[in-house]
């Protein structure tokens, strides 16, 4: 006859059991990650915004005025050209915030970084201060909320 693979219960005549600790246990794991699945592709968003530090030292003196240099880095995640409008502020009244581009187009499922510089007079400076750069999607489909990304102005501790 034909070799076949079985344990030494089924060959001593037992029922097969189907229903086990270990099938019940590879059940549920199953079913968990059937449900992170969902739960992960419910929450896509179409673009993503962070803020980078650009490379270099931390900060730069520059005459009377302390400067930092960042750079947002927007991905369109999105099968279609999108327009995005991009401002920065602070939690310094006296810092100055420079964006070249107030908007950028972003071709799908590509990316652009755009400089933000920052500076604040020497003897305004008071430590360091949290800068955000806010993006939003510009144009006929408003659904996607406004990204807030965040960094940290780094100056000389002593002003």
């Amino acid at each position: 006859g034909l070799v076949r693979y079985a344990s030494t219960s089924a060959l001593a005549g037992s029922k097969t059991r189907f229903v086990r600790a270990r099938t019940v246990l590879y059940t549920a794991f199953l079913l968990a990650g059937l449900v992170a699945a969902a739960a992960a592709s419910g929450r896509h968003e179409t673009f993503e915004a962070n803020l980078l530090r650009l490379p270099g030292p931390p900060y730069a003196f520059d005459g009377a005025d302390i400067r930092d240099g960042f750079e947002v880095h927007v991905v369109n995640k999105s099968s279609h050209e999108q327009m995005y409008a991009i401002r920065a502020d602070g939690d310094s009244a006296d810092a100055a915030f420079v964006v070249p581009v107030a908007t950028v187009t972003v071709q799908p499922l590509e990316g652009m970084r755009i400089p933000v510089l920052v500076s604040i007079p020497r003897a305004a400076y008071r430590g360091d201060f949290t800068v955000r750069v806010h993006v939003q999607p510009v144009g006929d489909d408003h659904s996607e909320p406004e990204h807030v990304a965040t960094g940290r102005f780094l100056g000389a501790k002593g002003g």
